[in-house]
């Protein structure tokens, strides 16, 4: 473990520098991420209307399940106060 120093302005901060760690972060997921399942758009796909035109926002059925996703990985992930 080695020390990189940073100059911000008159005062140098030392912190300490590990090569190559790598952290895993659960991202909250968009509604993008997900199927719709009024429309049956695809991911990464806009929502479409009746009469195929894409939809200015996403359905609030779509809008749903990711709120129920990343109210689940809020639920698994442990508060950050019960480090050692």
């Amino acid at each position: 473990m080695s020390i990189a120093g940073i100059w911000h302005g008159e005062f140098k901060i030392e912190h300490p520098f590990l090569a190559g760690q790598r952290y895993k972060i659960k991202m909250p997921l968009s509604s993008l991420d997900f199927v719709c399942p009024v429309c049956k758009a695809q991911p990464q796909e806009k929502c479409t209307l009746n009469t195929g035109f894409p939809r200015f926002a996403s359905h609030v059925e779509r809008k749903w399940i990711a709120q129920d996703h990343n109210r689940k990985i809020e639920l698994e992930e442990p508060p950050h106060s019960e480090r050692k």
